[in-house]
């Protein structure tokens, strides 16, 4: 709080006194010449040196924020008016003057009207800043409550400053340097409400300053104590002069005299107003500083203490009572010490208390104090100009609770295992994490201030971006994944949460991003997506992905009115090549038939590998039929072309079903269904071809659906029985065995055709099971017929190719027949189709082989339809040979015919191979036969195949006619 300056009150005493001592003799001449108008003079100048004195204490208290109403200010500032009027009537011309008197109280008229004027501005000031800083004391405790570190530490700095420029002597750098940072920190907008009204009124308090120190300098300026004491020279010296005219000289001393006694008394008047006024001043300092949230304590040059407030003891508790006026810091320190009011170890006490010491000798100087009662205290330290300290102690327990917190949120955040990414609220970043550096590349400073646009990839549309953006600046959150770029260029996945961050006001500061790298898990589900979607071996797209497309095209064709083609493509006879060339190059084979197919198609085509052998073309966009027509014309032209695997080039057929959308199904399952429908249609009638789906051929897989459905069980049910066709020794037309046939009655379906569920057995892997039946039954009654008549000599049944397959272990289940029905070995023969020992001759060989070790007869079946078939008789030593019944049908009326029949039978002669002749409707043909010196034969002219009973009975009864014709 400033002090009445020195100098001001050394003028006012000197000036009292001249003005006394001329005033006295000035008196003395006045009194006699005029004696009225001496005395109103003299008293007017009187009035004038009392209210100026009056108007300087004034102002003195005012600028020292001593009063507590302003109402005497008010008054004297009406008296001050008045006087200035009956100085303005002294002022009058006088005939006994030379006329400066006159213009010398004209001129203390305007110097007293603007020392009034700046007397009321000082008091316009002083009052604004009591205001202030008494707000600043009341508000300080509600608003540290909530203030974050760097707020708090803030708030001690402008509370200590603000107390020291405002109490203390002015420092007018100091001041202005203060006042530009409070101006600064409130440009910044990042405070609280409370923070910045407390700011507010610094700055105003700074404002109030500055404007009083410069209207107090100007008040002083004014020279009211020189003009009195020129013009009361002056009055005194006219009246002194005639003083000693009239010889009254002694008059005059006394008067003098008198004056110095009323000037001593009216100094020492006033030099006691000022102690009182020096009391007050520090009674309000002390009010002010216990207002306050923070203990303050001022300690002179030799850092004793001067003044505190009741903060001090309250927070030095266990020294409290202790701490009294005059008392040495480092004293107060070591007393603290000794109390045990530090949370320091004993052996660790000595060196934190030099520390602190030490540091609280410096200026503008920090030491945090750890307490035993677990508060934390902050001391600040402030040294001024004429050496004297302000210490001022700050209970920061709450903030170090912060700032622990905030430390564990920052070790969280920097050791995240994900990246962490903050910006302002324009989206500038401001931070980011350890673990966004590892992940990006980018350092922290490579990226402050830049908008994180930085690392787009470009695969992510702007509306994308747009929509995030709306989202997070709505205030709410947003998710999803981001596919960016590291600084070296890389694409990266990143799975990210991005939220605004709200300040104290609720507005939107920050958005903080958390991103988890993500780019394994991409990779790893584009790779299931492809193992999902597309087939390992071609690379084409698979069963699912092709459903799919077909799903989404036909929902396009439905809106375009256009047509959807599907088209099912299947290799003929791949297990063929997959078997006679190996696996490997069965799958180079598929991945050029691939190839091929691709080729074929158009741009907008989707070509797809279904599973094994079979390829799926899906054509959308169709005006009709004819361009899924062309497209099946053209692959089937292509693959006319031999394929290069490793060794001879490959040549395969195919067979192709086409499906239509809408006419064919609305549907993706069933276009799949139909098209496959149709597909094997093709397969039934030849192959190497491609049909349309139509209802007839449904009707027909239909059918063949349901023969594969019922047939999946027949074993079990008892539903396949053996039919038994004679073998008929042509020369003297008895029966000699019988070939075994398979038939198969069902409830719903009734007689199916050998012809339609034999092929189907073996596609599906049924007819082992089937043969496996039909073996044991056969066996059995050929066993059975063989002690019953003595003209029955063995049997014959067909084989399959899947029956022979090693795996299938035939020749062990030939042999546990045999032995479970007691029929000779020699009394069985397999008939077997040359193109079995085609397809897999290995195989076919071993399992042949095996059995002919057994003694079971093999017969090759058909023989004649084949291309390879004289080769094959020479590899492999058959016991019997059966000529197809289409060259027998035409044997009467084609000498073509009758040459190759003779020919096949002196073939099989020369080999040494029965010869047996299937197929014989008429008594024609079989003369031919008899003639060609065929020995065996059957066929509808003999008679047609019987089912067990009725066979018996036919071969009881021929026997019996042949016994008859034996004994007649």
């Amino acid at each position: 709080m400033p002090n009445v300056r020195t100098p001001l009150l050394a003028q006012a005493a000197v000036a009292l006194l001249a003005i006394g001592l001329v005033a006295a003799t000035a008196a003395l001449n006045w009194i006699d010449d005029d004696p009225r108008g001496g005395d109103a003079t003299s008293a007017i100048l009187d009035r004038a040196r009392h209210l100026d004195t009056e108007l300087n204490t004034l102002v003195a208290r005012t600028s020292g924020f001593q009063l507590v109403h302003y109402d005497g200010f008010t008054a004297l500032v009406q008296r001050l008016r008045r006087l200035e009027g009956d100085l303005r009537r002294t002022a009058r011309p006088d005939h006994r003057t030379d006329g400066t008197l006159e213009s010398g109280i004209e001129h203390l008229v305007e110097s007293l009207d603007a020392k009034r004027r700046h007397a009321e501005r000082v008091a316009t000031y002083s009052s604004t800043i009591v205001n202030s800083l008494r707000y600043l004391g009341t508000a300080t405790d509600r608003v540290a409550a909530g203030l974050g570190p760097d707020q708090a530490r803030l708030l001690t700095s402008l509370l200590t400053s603000t107390l020291r420029l405002q109490v203390l002597p002015d420092e007018a750098d100091a001041a202005r340097r203060l006042a530009d940072r409070v101006r600064r920190l409130r440009a910044s907008g990042n405070l609280s409400a409370d923070v910045d009204v407390l700011l507010q009124h610094a700055d105003v308090t700074f404002k109030a300053r500055r404007a009083l120190n410069i209207e107090m300098a100007a008040f002083e300026s004014v020279g009211t104590t020189t003009l009195l004491s020129d013009l009361a020279a002056r009055h005194a010296a006219a009246y002194l002069s005639r003083a000693r005219k009239l010889g009254q000289d002694k008059l005059i001393l006394m008067a003098v005299v008198g004056l110095l006694v009323l000037a001593i008394l009216g100094t020492f008047q006033r030099l006691r107003r000022r102690h009182a006024q020096a009391a007050q001043a520090r009674q309000s300092l002390r009010a002010v500083l216990d207002t306050m949230p923070a203990a303050v304590a001022l300690f002179d040059s030799d850092d004793r203490l001067m003044l505190r407030n009741d903060k001090l003891a309250a927070f030095c508790n266990t020294i409290g009572e202790r701490i009294a006026q005059g008392i040495h810091f480092d004293s107060m320190i070591r007393l603290a010490a000794e109390s045990g009011a530090f949370a320091v170890p004993r052996e660790e006490l000595p060196r934190f208390v030099d520390k602190v010491i030490a540091l609280s000798r410096e200026a503008d100087s920090e030491v945090h104090l750890p307490m035993a009662d677990g508060r934390h205290l902050l001391k600040r330290s402030d040294r001024m100009d004429d050496g004297r300290m302000i210490r001022v102690l700050f209970d920061v327990t709450r903030t170090k609770r912060i700032e622990a917190e905030l430390r564990t949120l920052s070790q969280a955040v920097e050791q995240s295992p994900v990246s962490i990414v903050i910006t302002d609220a324009d989206g500038h970043i401001e931070y980011c994490n350890p673990h966004f550096t590892e992940v990006t590349g980018y350092t922290l400073d490579e990226v402050v201030g830049r908008n994180p646009r930085i690392f787009r990839s470009g695969f992510s549309s702007n509306a994308d971006y747009e929509r995030m953006w709306r989202t997070i600046t709505s205030g709410r959150e947003w998710r999803g994944d981001f596919h960016n770029r590291t600084k070296s260029g890389a694409l990266i996945w990143e799975k990210a949460v991005v939220a605004p961050v709200r300040d104290d006001s609720g507005r939107i500061a920050h958005f903080m991003s958390v991103r988890e790298d993500i780019t394994a898990r991409k990779q790893q589900e584009a790779l299931l997506y492809r193992q999902a979607k597309y087939d390992p071996l071609t690379d084409l797209p698979n069963r699912s992905m092709a459903l799919e497309s077909l799903h989404a095209l036909i929902a396009l064709a439905h809106r375009s009115g256009r047509r959807v083609a599907l088209m099912i493509i299947d290799l003929d006879d791949f297990k063929t090549v997959n078997e006679a060339r190996g696996h490997a190059a069965g799958d180079a084979l598929l991945q050029q038939v691939g190839k091929r197919i691709a080729r074929c198609a158009r741009d907008s085509d989707l070509v797809a590998r279904l599973g094994g052998d079979e390829f799926a073309v899906v054509l959308p966009e169709l005006e009709g039929r004819q361009e899924a027509r062309g497209l099946a014309e053209r692959i089937m032209g292509r693959f006319t072309e031999p394929f290069a695997i490793d060794g001879p080039g490959v040549s395969v057929t195919l067979s192709i079903g086409i499906a239509v959308y809408p006419d064919d199904g609305g549907e993706p399952h069933i276009l799949m269904r139909n098209a496959d429908s149709a597909m094997y249609r093709v397969k039934d009638t030849g192959r190497n071809n491609y049909a349309f789906f139509s209802e007839k051929l449904e009707s027909i897989r239909r059918y063949r659906r349901e023969v594969e459905s019922e047939l999946a069980g027949a074993v079990e049910r008892g539903e396949i029985r053996v039919h038994y066709q004679p073998l008929i020794d042509l020369a003297t037309d008895s029966v000699i065995g019988a070939e075994a046939l398979c038939r198969w009655t069902n409830p719903s379906l009734g007689e199916v055709p050998p012809d339609t569920f034999i092929p189907l057995a073996e596609d599906r892997g049924l007819i082992v099971p089937i043969g496996r039946e039909i073996l044991r039954r056969a066996c059995a009654d050929a066993a059975r017929w063989r002690r019953q008549t003595s003209g029955f000599r063995h049997i014959s049944i067909n084989v399959s190719p899947r029956q022979l397959e090693a795996k299938a272990g035939f020749p062990e289940l030939v042999k546990r027949a045999l032995d479970e029905t007691g029929l000779p070995a020699g009394a069985l023969t397999l008939e077997i189709t040359e193109s079995l020992l085609i397809d897999n001759f290995a195989g076919s060989v071993e399992s042949l082989s095996r059995l002919r070790d057994m003694g079971v007869g093999i017969a090759i079946d058909d023989f004649g339809t084949g291309y390879s078939s004289f080769a094959y008789l020479k590899r492999f030593k058959f016991s019997a040979l059966k000529i197809d019944r289409s060259f027998v049908r035409d044997l009467t009326d084609n000498q073509d015919n009758l040459t190759l029949v003779h020919s096949l039978i002196n073939l099989a002669r020369a080999l040494d191979l029965q010869v047996v002749t299937e197929g014989i409707e008429t008594e024609k043909q079989r003369r031919h036969l008899v003639r060609f010196e065929a020995r065996i034969g059957q066929g509808f002219l003999f008679c047609r195949p019987l089912p067990n009973h009725e066979f018996t009975a036919y071969l009881l009864e021929r026997a019996a006619v042949a016994e008859g014709q034996c004994l007649g």
